[in-house]
């Protein structure tokens, strides 16, 4: 049996932007701004290590 990898997908909405910024983004420019950085940030502070670990955490914990 062939195991399929699984894909994840990521959205940033507007709702984001404002509980960040407490405002609506004021044009698209701005909100593709936040968006970049955003995706910056995930690229480079994702830690799939832990994130994997937690992972097998829970599944154990599940178990019992």
């Amino acid at each position: 049996m062939e195991i399929e990898e699984a894909k994840f997908t990521y959205e940033i909405g507007v709702g984001d932007f404002e509980s960040v910024f407490k405002r609506k983004p004021k044009d698209q420019d701005e909100f593709d701004n936040f968006a970049h950085y955003c995706k910056k940030g995930m690229d480079s502070q994702l830690d799939w290590t832990i994130i994997c670990n937690c992972a097998k955490e829970a599944m154990r914990e599940s178990s019992e």
